[in-house]
This record gives structure tokens, C-alpha cells and sequence, in this order.
């Protein structure tokens, strides 16, 4: 990391990353890297791994950077491709999947602090804080 007066050089190869089964977060800009406002990082999702259904304690936006992504939530499935982006509602379940052959990159961003509620536990993804 490199603090500059105004700013930060965060860079990816300096970013600690973090597995929860077929998924792999890595903090880019986050709380403890040392932003303020706002927490982004990328999710790699492994060939056909899917999350778990979930909800997020506030807004949380996934752009596709790679890959094949579905995103279930409301009874609906989502098919997105690079470049596209699903924004999260508060309290909403979702689930994300990577339906493809090769590992799908997304980029996150959500408030810091943010939490997830999976089957009625809270818990703080490490990738967001």
C-alpha cells in the first residue's frame, strides 16, 4: 500500500484473500486496507460453484468482470455477463452461481460493516472488512 497525501495505491498482488468453499474474496479497498466509506473486493467463484442462499444487511453491488454468473433471488434467475451488473437489496435473499467452465471474477462493493444472514446467522464476510 502506498498512502499518498489525498490518496491510496492499493494493489491487488498486496491484497489478502480469503476461501469459503468454492469461492475466493480479496480485499481491494476495504476498512482494513484503509477506506473509510466504502468496501470493495473481488469474488472469484470457482467452475460450478453456488453460494448459499443469503441476505445482506444493506446494498451490495457485484459487477462481472468474467465468466458465467446466475443470480437467483425473488423466484428469479438472473443470467449476467461481463460487464453487467445486480445490485442487492437489504434483507432480500439471493444466491450467486457460476455456471461456466472457467472461474467467473466479480467485483464488489458494499458499505463497510455490512453482514450477511445465512440459514439465521449473522456473519461478517472476511473479504469485506
Amino acid at each position: 500500500m502506498t498512502t499518498l497525501e489525498f490518496a491510496l495505491h492499493l494493489a491487488i498482488s498486496d491484497a489478502p484473500s480469503h476461501r469459503i468453499g468454492g469461492t475466493v474474496g480479496r480485499n481491494l479497498a476495504t476498512p482494513t486496507r484503509g477506506t473509510t466509506d466504502l468496501a470493495v473486493w473481488t469474488l472469484t467463484l470457482d467452475p460450478g460453484a453456488a453460494g448459499l442462499p443469503h441476505s445482506v444487511s444493506a446494498e451490495e453491488v457485484f459487477v462481472l468482470v468474467s465468466g458465467e454468473v446466475t443470480a437467483e433471488t425473488e423466484g428469479r434467475t438472473h443470467a449476467l455477463r461481463p460487464g453487467d451488473a445486480f445490485v442487492t437489496k437489504p434483507d432480500v435473499d439471493f444466491r450467486l452461481g457460476n455456471t461456466g467452465d472457467t472461474p467467473a471474477v466479480l467485483t464488489v462493493c458494499a458499505r463497510p460493516g455490512t453482514t450477511a444472514s445465512v440459514n439465521g446467522s449473522v456473519v461478517q464476510p472476511p473479504w469485506a472488512q
